[in-house]
């Protein structure tokens, strides 16, 4: 409970301009030195200000996995939508490079 309320009185910055002295810890942090900052999620760094972030660093290990269990169905039904659905938006979908005289005729 207290670590709640901590959380929500700490002012955590949204925009790298709102940090005063950011040079200032990417500096100390390539120095070694242990610098408390809570912006680097916000604007997209490592936690240890040495980059930015890369997708498979922010998804983590586990973010295929929760993928894979939020979205695979062992529903036959449902299964039966997603490709019905499929199959559907399909008929609708025209060639990139489709020409324009073949874009003219009507189905």
């Amino acid at each position: 409970m207290v670590s709640e309320e901590v959380f929500r009185k700490l002012y955590i910055e949204r925009k790298l301009g709102d940090v005063m002295k950011y040079e200032e810890d990417i500096e100390a942090a390539k120095r070694g030195q242990h610098v408390e900052v809570y912006y680097p999620v916000v604007t997209g760094l490592k936690d240890d200000l040495t980059g930015a972030k890369s997708d498979d660093e922010d998804l983590g290990s586990h973010g295929s996995e929760d993928t894979q269990s939020c979205c695979s169905s062992d529903d036959p039904a449902t299964e039966k939508r997603s490709r019905e659905k499929k199959e559907n938006t399909s008929a609708f979908m025209r060639q990139r490079d489709e020409s324009p005289n073949t874009k003219k005729v009507i189905l």
